[in-house]
């Protein structure tokens, strides 16, 4: 019975996805990969806070911003997916590869939604600021380069390693500052901005999953939360 239910799930799911226009189950899972690397996170940021083994709490902390590092490089595919994909719908791929695929990340974001639209997506937003971030902490990631630094051996020297690099967080206020200005230009201009998982980045749902663990957190530390 089980095998049978699983087996016609399967087949409405394969139905649905053959009905889709274009590769957006690839899309998709750009964007489940940076997600499930931000869940992970916050799980083990709770795991670091139970454990005084301050070997533990250091690989704690380790894979932690490995997390970090998969988020970082999975919303950087995932924005560049969806600004090409957002031409390609309202030119052609044809054109997109010819006349713009080649364009740098940022300028893709800037004469993209100009050509689509005529309006100028905002450089002066947050937005902006943080996809000009995560194109920098992206590049450090895929170019990365040694550097030297002082000797510290503590769970602590481990986290001040990481700490002036791109928080997690950010990764999803990048996605959600991004597309929410993009559909302030011209919300019938992707299809993708009806789709729930979009609409929820939006509207910032992941929040809900750091204040969980940050209330988790603080009860681990014994702080009042009221």
């Amino acid at each position: 019975m089980h095998n049978k239910k699983q087996k016609k799930e399967f087949t409405e799911i394969h139905q649905i996805v053959a009905k889709l226009p274009r590769n957006y189950l690839s899309l998709y899972a750009l964007y489940s990969t940076g997600e499930q690397a931000f869940l992970d996170y916050q799980k083990l940021l709770i795991q670091a806070t139970e454990t005084s083994d301050t070997d533990e709490r250091t690989q704690l902390i380790i894979k932690r911003y490995q997390c970090r590092d998969i988020a970082v490089v999975f919303s950087h595919l995932f924005m560049e997916a969806v600004i090409y994909d957002y031409g390609a719908i309202n030119t052609s791929d044809t054109y997109m590869k010819k006349y713009v695929d080649k364009l740098d990340f940022l300028a893709k974001w800037v004469v993209i939604p100009k050509l689509i639209t005529g309006c100028s997506f905002p450089t002066n937003s947050q937005a902006f600021q943080l996809l000009s971030k995560l194109k920098k902490a992206r590049n450090e990631l895929v170019h990365f380069k040694t550097r030297k630094r002082e000797d510290n051996k503590s769970s602590e020297g481990v986290e001040n390693i990481f700490r002036d690099e791109m928080e997690i967080s950010e990764c999803f206020d990048c996605m959600s500052e991004s597309l929410s200005e993009l559909c302030k230009l011209d919300d019938q201009k992707w299809p993708l901005f009806k789709w729930a998982f979009i609409e929820r980045l939006i509207s910032k749902t992941y929040n809900d999953v750091r204040e969980s663990a940050a209330k988790d957190i603080r009860r681990l530390l014994g702080i009042n939360l009221q």
